[in-house]
């Protein structure tokens, strides 16, 4: 992914691998969010390029009056 992430904020390394780790994890889970919203916004954009077939009937208005 090449995404990365450091910690020095601690004086024990063990407590600064955690901290890192914890911070790629949030990163992680960022980028896979921003990636899920631009593949369901392209998805969602589709329904408009649809094509519909050729309609047998059309109804119209409330008492639904046969159109075609």
């Amino acid at each position: 992914t090449g995404i990365s992430a450091i910690s020095m904020d601690q004086g024990s390394q063990i407590q600064n691998k955690k901290l890192a780790y914890l911070r790629l994890l949030h990163k992680l889970d960022e980028s896979s969010t921003s990636i899920n919203q631009k593949i369901d916004y392209h998805n969602w954009n589709q329904h408009n390029h649809i094509m519909r077939g050729q309609p047998i009937h059309i109804y119209q208005g409330l008492k639904f009056k046969k159109v075609k």
